[in-house]
This record gives C-alpha cells, sequence and structure tokens, in this order.
C-alpha cells in the first residue's frame, strides 16, 4: 500500500486508534489529499514550510 490508495490512509487510523475527524494531513502533493479529504481528515497542502506551521498552529490549540 501506498499514498494515494485509501487503504493506508485507513490502515493507519486504525492503528492509530484514531477517526479521521480527529487528525489534520499534510502533504506536499495534492493528490495525496483527497483520500484523506474523503475519511474526514483535515488537510494541509504543505506547499511552503511558513505557511504550513501558520496553518498547523491554527488548527492546534497552543499548549502553554
Amino acid at each position: 500500500m501506498r499514498k494515494p490508495e485509501p487503504e493506508i490512509y485507513e490502515l493507519t487510523l486504525a492503528l492509530l486508534g484514531l477517526q479521521g475527524p480527529e487528525c489534520i494531513f499534510v502533504d506536499d502533493n495534492p493528490a495525496n489529499l483527497a483520500p484523506a479529504q474523503q475519511l474526514g481528515m483535515t488537510t494541509i497542502h504543505a506547499t511552503d514550510p511558513a505557511l504550513t506551521v501558520s496553518r498547523l498552529r491554527q488548527l492546534i490549540p497552543h499548549q502553554q
């Protein structure tokens, strides 16, 4: 299995014990984002490191 085959995403979720909506998937290849979105994951198209970090900070509450 490999991206973007849906089974790799399903297996990863099962191994983590998580549901799609509990996850954020980051990838630089837009073709790999669609299967993650179909499982309910929030996706980030990583085109620039600073933008990716900024988006992650928006999605993940900062812990002091």
